[in-house]
């Protein structure tokens, strides 16, 4: 209800009012850091109001304090859901006199969790008023704690799903979800085969939904999110199939593409990987999703999905409108890791973007893009 100012959140569960149209001086909203569990990549990780209604927000948090393990890298799996399960948490709650309403908490779906990495990420609301939610893999490595180790559809691990959330709490699965009626599916599925789909975002004029999506040693993806489609993980990662060798004969590449198999939209890879040919600076470590800009300040912008790398926090761009586009460098540095590492971007109602950062020790600091004089 007032396009001026912003709600930015913690990971550790704080919350906060920003003037955008000021110094960007923070007034305190909300404080859920009792309900948040805190290891890895866990905490408050997203915030999204209520389509045309400033009144009602939802927020995405870790909570619990055992992990359930049904397949893993060491010890015995584990046969029974534990007391107090890590979990992911998507709830509603109410605003009332401009502030967070703890009290009005209402559970939307819960999402277990296996480990404390790659968890439930962001969530949207697309044009169609569905909730789209990015989630991890479970974390470690090669997906082990997935059974299906990302390319399979019977939960929502390496997924985006799609769900419509209900007032009161819960929700319903849309009808038009790509895998309802499909026999031992989780109908919520609406794309699959994504390591960690850490930001998502839609373009306000195209309605196409993209995400960043986190690589493991190699590579990372922009991907532009289609109904049904599976992105790889864990046979291919960017522009190596089969990063591993774990599922043919052993090689980065020449394996058969798994199902309905979607090539990211753009890569880049680690310094170490011999044949890239857009190679990264050592700094480069993980892919910050960001938006397709649709501003006014710099229309020849207009159309390019902004992004960035949050060890390096270089922000490049490339040309939503041409396949053939190939990214380009906005803003970085030489290649040494950061002192503001790049979280996470905001689009404000008028298309203009902001840039979160943070360093690994400290306070963080919020920033416009736009262009050096």
């Amino acid at each position: 209800g007032q396009p001026d100012v912003a709600i930015v959140i913690t990971q550790a569960g704080l919350l906060y009012r920003v003037s955008v149209s000021g110094a960007f001086t923070p007034e305190p909203f909300g404080d859920i850091s009792a309900r948040v569990s805190r290891n890895g990549d866990e905490g408050l990780l997203s915030i999204v109001f209520e389509p045309g209604d400033a009144d009602h927000v939802y927020l995405n948090y870790t909570t619990g304090t055992n992990y359930y393990q049904p397949v893993g890298p060491t010890g015995t799996p584990s046969p029974t859901i534990p007391p107090d399960p890590i979990r992911n948490v998507i709830s509603r709650f109410d605003i009332v006199d401009d502030e967070l309403d703890l009290a009005s908490e209402r559970i939307i779906i819960e999402v277990l969790e296996p480990s404390d990495w790659h968890n439930v990420n962001e969530m949207v609301f697309g044009p169609d008023g569905m909730m789209y939610v990015g989630a991890g893999d479970g974390g470690w490595l090669d997906a082990v704690y997935d059974p299906d180790h990302g390319q399979g559809i019977e939960n929502l691990l390496a997924t985006i799903f799609r769900i419509d959330p209900l007032p009161g709490g819960g929700y319903d699965i849309p009808e038009d979800n790509p895998f309802v009626g499909v026999a031992g599916a989780a109908e919520e599925v609406w794309a699959y085969g994504l390591r960690n789909p850490w930001r998502l975002s839609f373009d306000s004029e195209t309605g196409d939904l993209w995400t960043g999506d986190v690589g493991e040693f190699y590579w990372e993806e922009v991907n532009k999110v289609i109904k049904g489609k599976n992105y790889g993980w864990e046979i291919i990662e960017g522009e190596y199939d089969n990063p591993d060798g774990f599922f043919c004969h052993g090689s980065h590449v020449n394996c058969t593409p798994p199902p309905n198999y979607e090539d990211p939209r753009t890569t880049y890879c680690l310094t170490f990987v011999t044949n890239c040919e857009f190679k990264s600076p050592d700094a480069d470590v993980a892919i910050i999703g960001g938006y397709v800009y649709r501003g006014s300040e710099m229309p020849e912008l207009d159309g390019w999905y902004i992004y960035a790398d949050h060890g390096s926090a270089r922000i490049r761009a490339f040309d939503t409108s041409d396949d053939s586009s190939e990214p380009i460098l906005l803003a970085g540095s030489d290649g040494a890791p950061c002192h503001n590492c790049v979280r996470s971007f905001v689009q404000l109602a008028d298309g203009e973007l902001l840039v979160l950062t943070a360093p690994h020790d400290g306070p963080g600091a919020i920033y416009r893009f736009q262009r050096v004089p």
